[in-house]
């Protein structure tokens, strides 16, 4: 668990986890890959990340800041945005299924060359004006 750290231009990418949490922590132009599965990142700061080469399975991002951070080259699976505010994230060359954001803010959200399958946002999500100009 990391708990109230401050994880700055790390390289975690030769790191695996299975069910770790991240809380009140902040992840700044850090590296992560491999496959991780039932995470929880939870009150964090993850400004400017680079998610890449990454699996994610049944995974929830709750009370997040995904500023301007990245998912390239990226699997989400059965994933879950709560609270968070994903304003400028981009989903690159990804996939995303049977994932969920809730009462979040994805203004300008971009997906691009990205497949998406079965995604719900909820009434509560915050986006641009028309959703449709987001998806490249």
């Amino acid at each position: 668990m990391f708990k109230n750290s401050n994880l700055t231009n790390v390289d975690l990418s030769s790191s695996k986890f299975d069910t770790m949490n991240f809380i009140n922590t902040t992840l700044n132009y850090s590296k992560l890959n491999h496959v991780y599965v039932g995470l929880v990142f939870k009150n964090l700061n993850l400004t400017n990340i680079t998610f890449s080469n990454l699996q994610i399975n049944v995974t929830v991002f709750d009370n997040i800041n995904l500023t301007t951070s990245n998912f390239s080259h990226t699997a989400l699976h059965a994933s879950q945005f709560i609270d968070s505010n994903l304003h400028g994230l981009h989903i690159i060359d990804a996939e995303l299924n049977n994932s969920s954001f809730k009462n979040s803010n994805v203004k300008n959200l971009k997906f691009n060359d990205s497949m998406l399958n079965n995604i719900l946002f909820d009434k509560n999500t915050i986006f641009s004006s028309d959703i449709r100009n987001e998806i490249f």
